[in-house]
């Protein structure tokens, strides 16, 4: 593809900047899916959370003085997760004023006296603060849909209703406090998850959630190799299956989807382009660009965030995302857009 397609061979990602000379995202296996595996559609890894927790106590714990690293100028470079921080700084550039905070024990995340959030939380900054968003999002949505949405099933995850992806989240919040991560990205671990609550009400999930979630949200910034992000990719992608389940469709702006169509487009869908030796591909998005691949792209690929985050996360049939504004071949692409647990529905789903 020529410089027709308007896309650079370097990587311009929304937060992080270009990607400094001799570093790389990551590795793909020969099926396209990264070696940083995704669960469900989140990720964990052994040892990770006491990792982080290590981290934090040896910064003094980071009390109101967490930064997102999304927040540095475009002059730095993108390392492998947080472990490159120092490598960043010295290439220059600082941070900006645009580090993103919410209070995370607020009254619409404790609408009745079952269940509420720790009252020692406070203010957070940086990606722990981007999934406490989507949580308040999600939790006020699920909190008031009526009993019979609360099990209607989830055309997004077909085989799970609202309550089970409730469940699932929790879990994955839980099971990481728990070191419980024997069998990490397996159908078995996250159906555990759900299995484990299956006799809980939504709202005894709820409460769960808010007591667990603070706790990882609170360490998320010090986890390696952009698990983080993968975490936040997970929680966004199941608000978006549960609002396309109760017909209440929002937060398609959020921070979520920025941090979901990065991980997406720079993780899974490049892993899964080179996999299968494909050239690479430029996704364009919200005035942002990545390149999914190696070399030059041969075309391009543009649509709104929501629409290019749904198609990266399974939830796009393949002729709609034919359907997405293609510079190229689009066909030889689709079967990309398959990689790790994303498989592409047979019919549209709409939303």
């Amino acid at each position: 593809m020529g410089a027709g397609h308007g896309c650079g061979g370097r990587l311009r990602r929304r937060w992080l900047g270009p990607v400094a000379d001799g570093e790389q995202l990551g590795t793909a296996d020969p099926i396209g899916c990264e070696v940083v595996p995704l669960v469900g559609v989140g990720v964990v890894e052994p040892g990770l959370v006491a990792e982080a927790q290590g981290d934090a106590e040896g910064d003094g714990g980071h009390t109101g003085e967490h930064k997102d690293p999304r927040g540095q100028d475009e002059g730095r470079g993108v390392g492998c997760g947080h472990e490159g921080e120092d490598k960043r700084a010295q290439a220059g550039g600082g941070q900006d004023d645009t580090s993103r905070s919410v209070v995370l024990h607020r009254p619409s995340l404790c609408p009745g006296d079952e269940w509420s959030n720790p009252p020692t939380v406070g203010e957070m900054e940086g990606i722990g603060a981007i999934y406490a968003e989507g949580r308040v999002r999600l939790t006020d949505l699920v909190g008031s849909a009526d009993p019979e949405g609360r099990t209607r099933p989830v055309p997004g995850c077909p085989e799970w209703a609202v309550h089970d992806v409730i469940a699932h989240v929790t879990g994955v919040c839980a099971d990481v406090l728990a070191g419980d991560v024997e069998g990490v990205s397996t159908e078995p671990w996250t159906a555990a998850q759900v299995a484990r609550r299956k006799d809980m009400s939504l709202i005894e999930i709820l409460g769960e959630w808010a007591q667990v979630a603070p706790q990882v949200e609170a360490v998320a910034e010090h986890f390696p190799a952009r698990v983080d992000e993968q975490w936040v990719l997970d929680l966004t992608t199941h608000e978006h299956d549960i609002r396309g389940s109760l017909s209440r469709p929002g937060g398609r702006d959020s921070a979520g989807v920025m941090v979901g169509i990065d991980f997406a487009a720079t993780m899974g869908l490049s892993g899964s382009i080179k996999g299968r030796g494909l050239p690479a591909l430029c996704v364009r998005a919200g005035g942002e660009e990545w390149i999914a691949g190696e070399g030059e792209p041969a075309a391009a690929v543009e649509g709104s965030p929501f629409e290019l985050f749904r198609a990266m996360t399974g939830r796009r049939s393949a002729n709609q995302i034919r359907g997405l504004q293609w510079d190229g071949d689009a066909d030889l692409f689709v079967p990309a857009f398959e990689f790790g647990p994303f498989t592409l529905p047979a019919s549209d789903l709409i939303e």
